[in-house]
């Protein structure tokens, strides 16, 4: 593993908030991860070097991110969400644009980042 990317899973960015994320990338498959700091680890994965998944199927686009309390919350989410199928998937994306919470949390909005261009 690559020492930039286990440094960010480690980071703390202040507070003990954690996002769970779903990214739309290559091929039309769906990544969910978690983070302490969104912005950031959108760039690695921008970079190629964020996850073994995203490297293989480079990101197109961030689709959506709830905000948690703290890591042993968001990585449960996480897990839920990747022993789904990919309409389930899509049914919980469109939940984040419809501005409806998952599992009690609210979506999480950070304009820029949510843009096809940031991942050109």
């Amino acid at each position: 593993m690559n020492g930039e990317t286990e440094t960010t899973r480690n980071d703390d960015n202040g507070t003990n908030e954690w996002y769970v994320y779903l990214l739309l990338c290559d091929d039309d498959k769906i990544y969910t991860g978690i983070t302490n700091d969104l912005k950031k680890r959108m760039s690695l994965h921008k970079r190629g070097i964020g996850a073994r998944f995203t490297r293989s199927f480079p990101p197109m686009q961030l689709q959506a991110a709830w905000v948690c309390p703290d890591r042993s919350t968001a990585s449960s989410i996480e897990n839920k969400i990747k022993s789904m199928d990919k309409d389930a998937k899509m049914q919980i994306i469109s939940q984040w644009n419809r501005d409806e919470s998952l599992y009690g949390f609210h979506p999480y909005y950070l304009t820029d980042i949510f843009s096809e261009e940031f991942f050109k």
